[in-house]
């Protein structure tokens, strides 16, 4: 399978440091998946790289000249210039390409009457009243590999809005595939790198039952995975999430997690091996967390009842103790007795889970 890459998926992937990311490095070409980056993505993703560099000079700047420092007190200039950073940037990207073989697909040579009639009739993922352009340059591109005829292609966002639809791709690209004469299966959306990880990469590693009981029963020598989640140093510390998923009104974003206190809960799912020695550990929890917010009339009207009864109130501001379920995955090398990456893929209350099997 072809497997194309939108920029989404570098940037939620911690620009490609992620668990997910690590495990395509490692596996892509043992099992098959051939990486294709179209070239649009690459100069979003530098481009984007360039408005992030430039915004933390800016902050590094207001707070060189700040009066909240103490006096006689002078912080150097940043020790890299925005070319270098740039560069170092872009030389990671090349290794994370070089690593899977990936290919980089031209821009596509689509006319732009096309791409005006296309946003004129609103069709995803050009908007008439939202910019797709790029979207649409990316959608090209991957119907561009399609046209070469190398086998189906799986393609990796999470741009839900413009690519998605109910149980795959938008209705709107169906209807491109229908017109190349190709059906709705020879492109499949996967919403996370993640997804595609334990679709693709996760069955064909060696499967160790045994560490996965140990790690369970917390017998495990050099890895706690509760400890991961837990405490001022865990995942969950300082975790941004969309307040709505919790129960909370839209109006507390962006709500961050105080503290995940206590793992009252602990599955682990599975663990494999690496054909480099390094486990794959896919585990999910419940654990109690602490979120600390603004408090308010506008708060307490919309806050369901129940949650409101829970909450600590201290004048201007509110604490409020929730039990999450989370799901994570770990990379950790056994060798060095330490956790390479480490990642919260799912983030909810625990009775909108699936009833566990």
């Amino acid at each position: 399978m072809r497997v194309v890459l939108d920029a989404n998926v570098f940037i939620s992937g911690r620009w490609g440091q992620s668990v997910a990311f690590s495990s395509l490095r490692k596996s892509a070409l043992r099992v098959g998946l051939k990486v294709a980056i179209p070239l649009v993505v690459w100069d979003e993703l530098l481009n984007k790289f360039d408005q992030e560099w430039s915004q933390l000079q800016n902050e590094y700047d207001r707070l060189r000249q700040s009066s909240i420092l103490p006096v006689g007190t002078s912080l150097s200039p940043l020790p890299l210039s925005a070319e270098a950073a740039r560069s170092g940037f872009e030389t990671r990207l090349k290794a994370i390409a070089g690593d899977v073989a990936a290919e980089l697909i031209p821009y596509p040579s689509i006319p732009h009457a096309d791409l005006a009639q296309r946003e004129m009739r609103g069709r995803a993922p050009l908007h008439a009243k939202k910019s797709g352009y790029r979207d649409a340059l990316i959608w090209y591109s991957v119907l561009d590999l399609l046209k070469r005829g190398d086998g189906a292609i799986g393609f990796v966002t999470e741009n839900k809005h413009d690519f998605c639809g109910d149980g795959g791709l938008h209705p709107d690209l169906r209807d491109d595939l229908r017109t190349l004469g190709r059906g709705g299966d020879d492109i499949q959306i996967y919403r996370s790198l993640q997804d595609l990880v334990a679709e693709r990469v996760t069955p064909v590693l060696e499967h160790l039952k045994g560490v996965q009981q140990q790690l369970q029963e917390g017998t495990f020598q050099g890895l706690d995975i509760g400890a991961l989640l837990v405490d001022v140093d865990g995942l969950l510390s300082g975790r941004v999430v969309d307040p709505r998923d919790i129960g909370l009104p839209w109006d507390l974003y962006p709500l961050s997690i105080n503290l995940g206190e206590e793992v009252v809960r602990l599955q682990i799912e599975d663990v494999r091996r690496f054909p480099d020695g390094d486990l794959l550990i896919v585990a999910n929890a419940d654990v109690e967390c602490v979120f600390d917010f603004r408090w308010g009339e506008d708060i307490a009207e919309e806050l369901d009842p129940e949650l409101r009864e829970q909450v600590y109130v201290n004048g201007p501001s509110a604490s409020l103790d929730l039990t999450l379920y989370v799901g994570l995955v770990v990379s950790y090398s056994p060798a060095k007795k330490a956790v390479n990456a480490a990642d919260i893929v799912d983030l909810r209350r625990p009775w909108e889970v699936p009833a566990r099997g």
